[in-house]
């Protein structure tokens, strides 16, 4: 496909969406044709593309963006996309401790089957 390598692999950014569209389907077309073992992925410039950039710069695999005037998380873990519950635990005045995320439990689990 001669895409430019790119941290995360190969591929092409910031191009005109229809450019963008049109060497996606190429891709997917060569890969079909020679059962290739390539994967696509089309990500628009979009607030989830904001959060995966700086959370690939990160050491520690976590980025911050603003968004509506609201900072967002974004993080990487070993389980992949998926649904989880969060929970913000209080002091016994009402005050923020931490931010918890719960990876393993049986909802989460029937969640990521449903949307996987």
């Amino acid at each position: 496909m001669r895409a430019p390598k790119a941290p995360e692999g190969y591929g092409w950014k910031n191009l005109r969406v229809a450019d963008a569209e049109a060497r996606g389907l190429a891709a997917e077309k060569l890969k079909a044709a020679n059962h290739w073992l390539l994967a696509t992925d089309y990500r628009p410039h979009s607030h989830h593309f904001h959060a995966l950039a700086a959370a690939r710069k990160s050491k520690q695999g976590a980025g911050t963006i603003a968004v509506g005037g609201t900072k967002v998380c974004l993080f990487f873990t070993s389980w992949g996309d998926g649904v989880f519950p969060i929970y913000l635990d209080l002091d016994h005045d009402d005050h923020p401790l931490q931010i918890r995320v719960q990876l393993n439990t049986a909802a989460t689990v029937a969640a990521m089957h449903a949307v996987n």
